[in-house]
């Protein structure tokens, strides 16, 4: 379900079809992902989970897996 949700945000964010979104996906590989792009996508994941990313966090997200394995951490000390 998080990776889900995660991906679904990412192609509302990003503007890009559901169907080419995987764990793969970075900046680096997406010409959308710029510096705004990447605050903006934090920002909607923090909102949909009720979670807070650090500044070091979200700079050590280099792709969509990173997010994911990060949020999954989150929510895990949550619960």
């Amino acid at each position: 379900m998080v990776s889900e949700k995660v991906n679904k945000i990412a192609s509302i964010v990003l503007g890009i079809d559901i169907d080419k979104i995987d764990n793969s996906l970075s900046p680096t590989k997406n010409d959308e992902w710029d510096s705004l792009h990447h605050m903006m996508l934090i920002s909607e994941i923090e909102k949909e989970f009720n979670v807070t990313f650090s500044v070091d966090e979200a700079v050590s997200i280099k792709d969509l897996k990173s997010i994911k394995d990060l949020l999954r951490k989150k929510i895990q000390n949550v619960e």
